[in-house]
Parts: C-alpha cells; sequence; structure tokens
C-alpha cells in the first residue's frame, strides 16, 4: 500500500495506483473532468508522467458543468456577472 493525502485526508492506495490517471479512476472519477496538484504541479486527470509516491500529498479538483443564462446575464443582473467578470 501506498500512502497519499487525498485533499487533506491521509489515504492508503494500492501499490499498482502508479500514475495521476491510475489514482482518478480508483477514486471513481472522470479523468476529463479533474485536475490533480501534486507539489507544485498541476496536471491533467489523464496524466501518466508523473509516478506517484509514497508520501505525496494531492489536491483533486472536480469539475462541475451547468449553470444557467441567467448567471451569464442573458436573463436577469447583468450588472453582477459585469462585477464578476472584472475582478
Amino acid at each position: 500500500m501506498k500512502a497519499l493525502t487525498i485533499n487533506g485526508t491521509p489515504t492508503s492506495v494500492p501499490d499498482e495506483i502508479q500514475s495521476i490517471r491510475d489514482l482518478v479512476l480508483h477514486l471513481g472519477k472522470t479523468p476529463s473532468h479533474v485536475v490533480v496538484e501534486c507539489g507544485e504541479a498541476v496536471f491533467k486527470g489523464d496524466d501518466v508522467s508523473y509516478v506517484l509516491q509514497d508520501g505525496d500529498t494531492v489536491e483533486v479538483v472536480h469539475f462541475v458543468g451547468g449553470g444557467s443564462d441567467a448567471f451569464l446575464g442573458k436573463r436577469s443582473h447583468p450588472e453582477l456577472v459585469e462585477g464578476w467578470m472584472h475582478r
């Protein structure tokens, strides 16, 4: 077993989990819907170039789609969107 810290939680994963892609699939996520930070590097969820090491700390960010035209200012409150876009 390999000891990792995933999103702040100490976690053990099988030694067969070698790459970022392996880890993402092990966690039940879709590789194209996540990015993974490991150390100071950020990887796409389907990355196979980085070999996970015992003791690595990783953050998995899962993208969520959705929203509405209202958020984009097409129906109401365009001033909210304009302020958000110019931060």
